[in-house]
């Protein structure tokens, strides 16, 4: 088993893998890869590098829902405004690759399923940051499966 110990490395794996994969499978919280809701580009990050590659495969995303957390009792128009921004980001950034997704309220997991049997499971979210955080690079075969199904579970639960 392999180690990704930080982001650059994880999209690197996961570019790697996708050049050798046609069906992808990514489960994550939040999303960025510096595109804003109305479509303009910001920066390039490796999360944006790793969606151009996944829009030639066959993709699919899970996206967990981050909370709408007011600042105040009773609800802020700002801090509404500001969650509403945040999932537009998302949809906005899937839609530039037309990569099919589907938002989760309640999904956390992160993990990337390649159909050459590679699975890239951990702690990870499809963002660029700086938080320490650990994937792991798997070939088990039993994992995958099990991760598929959660996945196929996730992807019928949830959204648009």
């Amino acid at each position: 088993m392999k180690i990704l110990h930080n982001e650059k490395e994880y999209f690197k794996e996961i570019i790697l893998q996708s050049k050798k994969s046609k069906v992808v499978y990514v489960s994550t919280f939040g999303l960025w890869a510096g595109i804003m809701a109305d479509g303009r580009e910001i920066k390039a990050t490796n999360s944006s590098l790793a969606l151009e590659h996944l829009a030639h495969k066959k993709t699919f995303f899970v996206v967990g829902k981050p909370s709408y957390i007011p600042c105040k009792k009773g609800g802020c128009k700002d801090c509404l405004k500001k969650h509403e921004e945040q999932l537009g980001r998302i949809g906005t950034t899937l839609r530039k690759f037309h990569i099919p997704f589907k938002i989760s309220d309640s999904y956390h997991a992160k993990y990337c399923l390649f159909d050459n049997g590679v699975s890239l499971i951990g702690g990870m979210n499809f963002s660029s940051s700086n938080w320490t955080d650990y994937m792991f690079v798997s070939k088990d075969k039993s994992l995958r499966k099990e991760l598929l199904a959660a996945f196929k579970e996730a992807w019928n639960s949830a959204g648009q």
